[in-house]
């Protein structure tokens, strides 16, 4: 039996991956001296299998069952992985907000009243927390982060220890911060069942110093520099994984990679000094490039085989509300620096969002015929429409254009139940003709995008190296197969493992 037992997924997405949130809640844990187990894929199981496991990790002793659905998502079928997979799946974000878990309600209700059966407390943390409380067998919410609050309930649970709730259920991340990022780490242990060789996702760095208009992301505007890992702990870290995993593979999680050029250099550091390469995908910003061109080379030594850009526009006063403040021109022109450099040993891929104030319709088509033309140094790029939604509760996930849309000429008209998101109005678009945009950009998207920098690590761990599908088209009939055969070995390794 354990003291704590955490179910995660990340199901919106093919292939094979893990959350890293969910990992870094279990490694606090771990350290303040609880035993836990971690069940991935929980949209997988069927009801009987999920509690066959409560069945075997949980008793009176336990402290309580986690839920981490940050990534939990409707279980989609096997024809959306195509499209989600080369970035054709312009639904808007915040319809993951749709479904609070991966699986659907009607089965929620049983499991939990199957636990509460069993004398222990239930707990949900994630991205959605925030959201919706709409679950009463529920007995705590994680709002924000949950690094300290998850470690903070279970000390409570075992020894009585009051501690600090909103509304008798809900644990805040502005109560319970974690403050300690430059030893933070994900320790994985035997009994999560890792394959060899897996593609992880690592933490370089938590939250990013801007703060753009549309983005929702957590921990943004935070000051420039901080938050960040020891590279000594991270070296430690990387070399820890491929020892007992053969890992070599990783997703950064940063919201932003460069944003500071010794940032760029500690990396480079800790990197370049293990005995064996790295191969990374990770999320950068071209106008922090342009000013620190020496950084092209270190990014590439370091490992990026991948280098993501959210550049969302090329138009100049779109840039400026958003917070990005560059014209087409300079975009191009350092994208073309960067390709020159890097030549096919770093791919670059972007992202764009249609309907931003200001930009009009015709822009956006002379952005996307240029992301198809011969001469486009991109290896790959996506179309989405814009976001708006409401302020959460507690501001923690709320973007600019969330909280005040009037004040940049955005109009809410309808609201979509259960999406939870807005329709919306600018004096250049409606959300509609945003949406339809993508998706006649779509049907030729489909045909150009290799498989998405966001899923390679994921493709990967269905048994490829890198370079075996960098450029490739996601293939349902070959990948659908072999994500089948891992995720059934995952789960005989579970249940009938010790």
């Amino acid at each position: 039996m354990k003291d704590v037992l955490l179910f995660t997924d990340v199901n919106g997405i093919a292939g094979w991956g893990r959350y890293g949130g969910s990992y870094k809640v279990a490694t606090e844990l771990r350290k303040a001296g609880f035993t836990v187990q971690t069940i991935d894929v929980f949209g997988e199981w069927t009801v009987d299998e999920l509690k066959l496991l409560i069945d075997k990790f949980v008793d009176k002793n336990t402290l309580y069952v986690g839920f981490s659905n940050s990534l939990m998502v409707k279980q989609p079928t096997d024809k959306d992985y195509p499209t989600a997979c080369v970035g054709t799946n312009i639904e808007p974000i915040s319809h993951a907000y749709a479904q609070m878990f991966s699986q659907p309600d009607s089965i929620m209700w049983d499991l939990f009243k199957y636990i509460k059966n069993k004398g222990t407390k239930i707990v949900v943390g994630g991205a959605k927390a925030g959201y919706s409380q709409s679950f009463e067998e529920v007995d705590y919410w994680v709002v924000g982060e949950g690094d300290v609050s998850a470690v903070t309930l279970a000390q409570s649970f075992k020894t009585g220890k009051e501690f600090k709730t909103v509304d008798t259920k809900l644990l805040l991340e502005t109560d319970y911060p974690y403050l300690d990022c430059e030893h933070s780490e994900i320790i994985w242990d035997k009994s999560d069942l890792l394959f060899p060789r897996e593609a992880l996702p690592i933490e370089f760095s938590r939250g990013c110093p801007f703060r753009c208009s549309f983005c929702r992301a957590p921990n943004i505007g935070r000051k420039r520099g901080t938050r960040s890992v020891r590279h000594e702990v991270l070296r430690e870290q990387l070399f820890r994984n491929y020892e007992n995993f053969g890992t070599v593979d990783y997703m950064v999680s940063d919201s932003l990679t460069n944003e500071t050029p010794e940032k760029i250099i500690n990396l480079h550091k800790a990197i370049t000094s293990l005995p064996f390469k790295l191969e990374l995908s990770a999320h950068f910003r071209l106008d922090l490039l342009s000013k620190n061109k020496f950084e092209r080379e270190l990014i590439e030594e370091m490992g990026v085989k991948v280098a993501f850009f959210g550049i969302e526009t090329f138009h100049t006063e779109a840039s400026k509300i958003i917070g990005k403040n560059f014209t087409r021109e300079k975009a191009i022109e350092n994208l073309n620096f960067l390709k020159e450099g890097w030549k096919n040993k770093v791919r670059i891929r972007a992202s764009f969002i249609v309907g931003l104030p200001a930009e009009p319709e015709k822009s956006i088509w002379e952005t996307f015929k240029w992301c198809t033309s011969k001469d486009c140094p991109l290896d790959g790029f996506s179309f989405y429409p814009l976001s708006v939604g409401d302020p959460d509760r507690f501001g923690l996930k709320t973007s600019l254009f969330d909280a005040s849309p009037e004040k940049f000429g955005i109009r809410k008209l309808r609201y979509r139940v259960p999406a939870k998101f807005w329709e919306w109005e600018t004096d250049q678009m409606t959300y509609s003709r945003a949406l339809n945009i993508c998706k006649e950009m779509a049907k030729e998207l489909t045909e150009h995008n290799p498989i998405s920098e966001t899923f390679l690590g994921r493709i990967v761990n269905l048994g490829y190296s890198l370079e075996d599908i960098i450029n490739r088209k996601y293939d349902s009939k070959e990948f659908g197969p072999r994500r089948r055969k891992l995720i059934e070995a995952y789960k005989h390794n579970l249940i009938h493992g010790e």
